[in-house]
């Protein structure tokens, strides 16, 4: 018989690097108990120092995987257009031979069910990679990895994939297949067509989450590297006054050595880091603080070296000189991992500027060509024209979807406005090529890319200002703190409303307008909800907006109940979920639920009742909570009431 048992070692005092010595022994229930005892067994937990490095080898790898399966993407993306245009060419050419069968050929259905699987296997994946993400912060929290910024960029990551796969995608594939088990030619052209455009999509987040992870994975390891560093330079600093006292034996020889081999793997990694700069366009490297390590590894040779003869001074000195060597290599490789966000931060920056210049241009020209079609315009030129800014808004674009991989607060979603302007103009330039030209037509749609230039120039204009502000050179910190923010935004809101809600039998217009107050707060949260679902930020953030409109217009129309709170609180419940996960935490659904008792601070005074609540010194001051609690709620109404109107009343 087997008796599972786990060996909890937390809060039994073991630190990194220590080894951990247990037995188990086993009693029977006998009256003269037998005891039986196993072997003593060793267990060694890992250092800090391999703890980092096994985090490094996680990122690296999960970087590598996010390369792959962007590459595997792009690829199935244009096998399913292929096919897909196969498909249309097929059902226009039956539809122009009236006595043609529709039937579906076998190898057509054969690399659609190929397609279909293909893609499926993908999207697991992905979703398999999602939990790596998770895996990779875990390890970064038990290797005492204390970079925010970093940890959050992982979280973002994690949310561009659940962003990536979206469960329209599933419904596309699963229409392909049901095409395929009717052997539907019309069915599988439409699905194909419809999964083309869903492949697309997957294939432009991918590529983006590969680039974040890129960078993400360089931060990472300057993270961890400069934390080696600084862990290596205070174990120098403790062999140095062991070096003072202790007696120079083997021992003390033997752990200097293990540090100058600890040493060359640190120059080691550096400089396997400096390839990853090099992708980055980061050429500068880290030669300088490689060489400042190697010198400490020298150092530390000959430490050993003279602890081993008995040379206490030159041992010392020596020491000395390694602990003088890898002191400032922590601070260097941090500043230089700032320096890196920062001009990573300056390129996107300069990116949107050159986006900002070529659509005012745009902009400018189109309202020039809209007029001359208004006025009757149809001759080549025109067309001309339109074909050339249309040019000039893909380029646009393309200078769009670089910044997106870059920095987490350029949306390929900002983009949206310009698209439309793109199709505007592709659809004038249609109205221009017709057989019967129709200027008039081709002005409209003209002046409606304006509209979308216009509105392209001020999404840009905020994505420029919120990259300027962000502190990271990804933008990921900022984008992700952003629903938490609005949590808290909308547990004050909560606490307002709850405080009115025994206010609401008495009625009056004092009270009305506080309602609307609130609902203009609600209304505002619901707009910052909006725009961040615009913009790509927060997956779900559209639904959360439409409820949380919903409760600015019961507020408005002074419709606030109990059912009313408790949507709130629901709503505020979904906005924590959101800001819970960017933090990388879970709530325990198994964890009992306690209550509290409630204490001073805590206790919620309705509106009115606060001080000043009625206007700067009122005639009459209001009766406080004290004096009223002890009364009935039918009898607190009437004197509120009979406070109100000595207040509203002239002197």
């Amino acid at each position: 018989m087997v008796l599972p048992w786990t060996l909890d070692l937390n809060g039994r005092g073991f630190l990194p690097g220590d080894t951990a010595f247990y037995r188990v022994r086993a009693l029977d229930n006998a009256p003269a108990a037998h005891l039986a005892e196993s072997r003593e067994y060793r267990l060694r937990l890992p250092s800090n120092a391999e703890l980092r490095e096994a985090l490094r080898e996680a990122s690296r790898a999960v970087a590598a995987a996010a390369d792959s399966l962007a590459r595997e993407q792009r690829g199935l993306a244009q096998a399913t257009e292929e096919l897909s245009a196969e498909r249309e060419r097929a059902s226009q050419g039956a539809q122009a031979r009236p006595g043609a069968q529709g039937d579906l050929p076998f190898r057509s259905a054969q690399r659609a069910g190929e397609i279909a699987d293909q893609q499926e296997r993908l999207m697991e994946r992905a979703a398999q990679m999602q939990e790596e993400l998770k895996q990779l912060a875990e390890a970064a929290s038990n290797a005492g990895l204390t970079d925010p910024q970093w940890l959050a960029e992982l979280k973002e990551l994690e949310r561009l994939l659940d962003r990536a796969v979206t469960p329209e995608l599933e419904q596309r594939l699963n229409a392909l297949r049901e095409a395929l088990q009717k052997l539907d030619p019309e069915a599988l052209r439409e699905a194909l067509k419809r999964l083309a455009e869903a492949g697309k999509e997957l294939r432009d987040q991918l590529s983006r989450s590969r680039e974040l992870f890129e960078r993400a994975a360089i931060e990472g390891e300057m993270t961890t590297l400069a934390q080696d560093a600084e862990e290596l330079a205070q174990r120098q600093r403790d062999w140095n006054r062991q070096a003072e006292t202790a007696a120079l034996d083997s021992a003390l020889a033997k752990a200097e050595q293990a540090l100058a081999q600890e040493t060359d793997s640190l120059a080691a990694r550096m400089s396997q880091l400096d390839q990853g700069l090099q992708k980055q366009g980061e050429h500068e490297g880290t030669a300088p603080e490689q060489q400042r390590v190697s010198q400490a590894s020298q150092a530390m040779e000959r430490a050993a070296g003279e602890a081993q003869a008995g040379e206490r001074r030159q041992a010392q000195q020596s020491g000395k000189e390694a602990e003088q060597a890898l002191d400032p290599v922590a601070q260097r490789l941090r500043e230089q991992r700032d320096q890196m966000r920062d001009q990573w931060r300056q390129d996107v920056m300069q990116t949107l500027d050159y986006a900002l210049s070529e659509t005012a241009d745009l902009a400018r020209r189109q309202v020039d060509l809209a007029q001359r079609m208004r006025g009757g315009d149809a001759s080549a030129d025109a067309r001309n024209a339109q074909a050339a800014l249309r040019e000039g808004a893909d380029r646009v674009m393309q200078r769009l979807q670089t910044a997106a991989g870059k920095n987490a607060l350029v949306s390929p979603q900002v983009g949206t406005s310009l698209g439309f302007a793109r199709l505007r103009m592709a659809e004038a330039v249609d109205r221009l090529q017709r057989a019967t030209p129709n200027p008039s037509e081709a002005g409209e749609l003209a002046g409606q890319a304006v509209d979308g230039l216009n509105a392209m120039t001020q999404s840009l204009l905020r994505s420029r200002s919120e990259v300027q502000s962000a502190e990271s050179g990804s933008g990921l910190q900022e984008a992700v703190e952003k629903m938490a923010q609005l949590a808290a935004q909308q547990q004050a809101l909560n606490g307002q409303s709850g405080g009115m809600l025994p206010l609401m039998p008495l009625g009056g217009e004092g009270l009305l307008q506080d309602l609307r107050a609130l609902a203009e707060r609600q209304r505002r949260l619901a707009a910052e909800l909006e725009r961040m679902n615009a913009e790509g930020q927060a997956q779900g953030a559209e639904a959360l907006a439409q409820e949380a409109r919903d409760l600015a217009r019961r507020l408005e129309a002074g419709q606030l109940d109990r059912r009313t709170i408790e949507r709130q609180e629901r709503l505020f419940r979904r906005l924590l979920d959101q800001g819970r996960t960017l933090r990388g935490e879970e709530e325990d659904e198994q964890e009992e639920r306690t209550s509290q008792t409630a204490r001073p601070e805590n206790v919620r005074l309705p509106p009115a009742l606060r001080p000043g609540a009625a206007g700067k010194g009122p005639r009459y001051p209001y009766p406080t909570w004290e004096q009223l609690q002890q009364l009935s709620p039918e009898e607190r109404r009437l004197i509120l009431d009979y406070f109100r109107r000595l207040n509203e009343g002239r002197p």
